[in-house]
C-alpha cells in the first residue's frame, strides 16, 4: 500500500477514491442487470489500462480510431444478455490489484 499523497488544498488526498467509485457503478450497474455478473472493478480497470495503452509506431489517427472501436467492443462484452459463455477464470478485483 502507498502513502497517502497530500491534495493541493493541503488535505491528505485518498489515493483509492477512483477505485472505490468506479467498485460502486460495477456493483450498481451489476444489480441493475446491465453488467455481466463474471466482472469485477479490478476487470473494468485492467481492460481500459490495456485499451489506452498506445501501440508503438502506430499513427496517430489509427490509434484514436482503434481506441473508439475496441472501446465500444469492450463495453458491448460487459453488458449483461441471457446468452453470455461465462469468463474464464475468477473476476479480478480491486484487492487483487492492491486497491480498496
Amino acid at each position: 500500500m502507498t502513502a497517502p499523497r497530500p491534495s493541493d488544498s493541503g488535505g491528505v488526498a485518498d489515493t483509492r477514491a477512483p477505485q472505490v467509485v468506479l467498485d460502486r457503478l460495477v456493483r450498481r450497474a451489476q444489480a441493475d442487470g446491465d453488467l455481466r455478473h463474471d466482472v469485477d472493478a479490478g476487470d473494468v480497470t485492467l481492460m481500459m489500462a490495456l485499451l489506452l495503452r498506445p501501440i508503438p509506431g502506430l499513427r496517430a489517427e489509427l490509434t484514436q480510431r482503434s481506441v473508439d472501436r475496441y472501446l465500444a467492443l469492450m463495453l458491448d462484452g460487459l453488458r449483461a444478455r441471457p446468452d453470455l459463455r461465462r469468463l474464464p477464470g475468477s473476476e479480478i478485483g480491486l484487492a487483487d490489484l492492491g486497491g480498496a
